[in-house]
């Protein structure tokens, strides 16, 4: 998730942790600097949004492993994540927008990816992973490629004319 050094401050303050703000966002900067994580941009944002709204990712998956309980999905999702950072630095965002009520994990402009990342997309997740895939192609005139990468799952889904590779996460981090 995005979260901004305001809600990470509050955050630390509500479990009793006393750092201020600017402690806070050098540290983060520190562990950027140390690659121990990096973030990405929502893309509809204005750039102020952009600087104090990212979403983080650590750099490696072992070091997350630490510090979660309900795993695969996070994992599934930060794997991803380190892919697209190291095959498109300078050009991966997230896509957020309250008026237009898009929620998408991943977007590559350059190579015109849509990216969505969900463990299964059974039950309530077809719903929400297609839905969001489908809203921004709405809004684009430009022809995508829209992507849902799963643990295992493979398919191809077509719906509003628009098609949807379903793509198991071992075959996307192979794809070129």
């Amino acid at each position: 998730r995005e979260i901004s050094y305001t809600k990470l401050h509050g955050i630390l303050k509500s479990i009793g942790i006393s750092v201020g703000k600017e402690s806070i966002i050098d540290y983060i900067q520190y562990a950027k600097d140390a690659y121990l994580i990096f973030s990405i941009q929502n893309f509809y944002a204005r750039f102020a949004e952009r600087e104090s709204n990212p979403k983080y990712y650590f750099s490696d998956n072992g070091l997350l492993n630490l510090f979660l309980d309900d795993k695969k999905p996070s994992l599934l999702e930060n794997a991803v994540a380190i892919y697209l950072a190291k095959k498109y630095p300078e050009d991966v965002y997230y896509l957020k927008s309250p008026k237009t009520e898009i929620d998408i994990d991943f977007y590559v402009p350059s190579a015109k990816q849509v990216i969505q990342v969900a463990y299964s997309i059974q039950g309530d997740a077809y719903e929400r992973e297609v839905g969001n895939l489908k809203k921004f192609a709405a809004t684009v005139e430009d022809p995508h490629r829209y992507i849902i990468v799963t643990y295992e799952e493979e398919t191809i889904i077509e719906v509003s004319d628009v098609k949807i590779e379903v793509i198991p996460l071992m075959k996307f981090l192979l794809m070129k």
